[in-house]
């Protein structure tokens, strides 16, 4: 085992050492240090002048972290006692898990002014567009059912202030939702429980005589989704001008 040495080493073994409190605590610190897994300085070789700590590569050292090598068997750092019974993994990774789950960070993929598709459009002329939108390794496009099991994960959601008319009455007061065909109904761009979850916007100059957008659609293979725009104008104007984008709502994992 690596031992702590008591003399200064530039004394040259001549013992001057006073005994003090802070000389004792000072000693039994480097003693727990050495327990911990931890290196004592002492243990270090030295130049030939004992002025210098010779350096010694961090992939040399048992334990040590480093970019090219994770972490293997250093639970002694996290060791059981008498106060701490469980170790890390229950402490620790457990709770984190479960409080991930529970509180996801959720993010929306696209916006306004971000991959839209614009239209220019002569009298009488037609154009159809696509727009790929690439998906981030760390984002999931979410599901009806995805947020249903995070809004609602005692299969009950209420809505406290939703407006909705019903028989051309209009209701403020709390709206319990009890199944998820009941929550996907609620929804504008949803229609089954594993349909994606985004929201679409468009600007349309008026007199255009067809005018077609379409959902976004996910290709698991390229890691993106896609959507697309045509229109095609009347003779009234000269130019027309449309816009049309969406944006996805995502799940992002750590």
């Amino acid at each position: 085992m690596p031992k702590i040495s008591y003399l200064d080493i530039l004394d040259n073994g001549a013992d001057y050492t006073e005994v003090t409190a802070s000389h004792i605590e000072q000693k039994i610190a480097d003693i727990e240090a050495l327990l911990r897994g931890m290196i004592d300085e002492d243990n270090l070789l030295a130049k030939d002048d004992g002025l210098g700590i010779v350096p010694i590569s961090p992939s040399n050292v048992v334990d040590m972290p480093i970019e090219t090598r994770p972490v293997q068997h250093c639970m002694k750092f996290f060791g059981f006692t008498t106060d701490h019974p469980e170790g890390i993994v229950e402490e620790l990774f457990g709770d984190l898990l479960s409080w991930s789950e529970s509180r996801p960070d959720i993010s929306i993929l696209g916006g306004i002014g971000d991959d839209e598709i614009f239209l220019s459009l002569e009298k009488l002329s037609s154009q159809r567009k696509t727009v790929t939108v690439e998906i981030p390794s760390h984002y999931i496009p979410m599901t009806v059912k995805n947020l249903w099991e995070i809004v609602a994960p005692d299969g009950k959601f209420i809505a406290s202030s939703l407006n909705y008319s019903l028989a051309k009455k209009f209701y403020t007061e709390p709206v319990e939702i009890n199944t998820i065909e009941e929550f996907y109904k609620c929804l504008n761009n949803a229609g089954y429980p594993d349909d994606i979850l985004f929201e679409g916007w468009y600007n349309v100059q008026a007199n255009m005589q067809f005018w077609s957008v379409t959902d976004p659609i996910v290709d698991i293979e390229n890691n993106s989704f896609y959507f697309t725009c045509e229109g095609r104008s009347g003779g009234n104007v000269d130019n027309y001008v449309c816009r049309y984008g969406l944006a996805v709502l995502c799940r992002v994992n750590p």
